[in-house]
């Protein structure tokens, strides 16, 4: 399993997480909607950067990771409490991720606002870094 479907299985499967977003958890970007339509609470997640260092007690390396995940929804305070529902997911998470990938660290790095009104909601971009064997 990879880390990506690892996170996907992870976000989708924790209760507060699943509470407001169901399966509405996308890589890269989220599918049309209905313009007209109040958009959904949803999370889209990407990989933005990878690097990997040789661990010191033996020959696998570390992979350090950076995720950017967007939690969206049709007002403010829905995108924020979905945001806090991934950070209670993923913060100083440290196991078997999703039934896959085993992650040594995962920690927030960055939260903000990201302002899409003009579009119809409103989001809150977190980025992680998540280190795995």
């Amino acid at each position: 399993m990879t880390i990506a479907a690892s996170l996907y299985a992870h976000l989708t499967a924790h209760p507060a997480v699943a509470a407001l977003a169901d399966d509405r958890v996308y890589p890269v970007l989220a599918p049309q909607r209905d313009p007209n339509a109040p958009l959904a609470p949803t999370l889209v997640f990407r990989l933005a950067a990878r690097r990997d260092a040789m661990v010191l007690n033996g020959p696998m390396t570390l992979a350090q990771t950076e995720w950017e995940i967007a939690a969206l929804a049709a007002d403010y305070d829905t995108a924020h409490e979905l945001a806090e529902a991934v950070i209670g997911a993923l913060n100083y998470f440290k196991g078997q991720m999703g039934g896959g990938v085993q992650v040594e660290a995962c920690t927030l790095q960055d939260a903000a606002d990201f302002d899409e009104t003009e579009l119809g909601f409103f989001a809150v971009l977190l980025r992680f870094e998540i280190q795995f064997k």
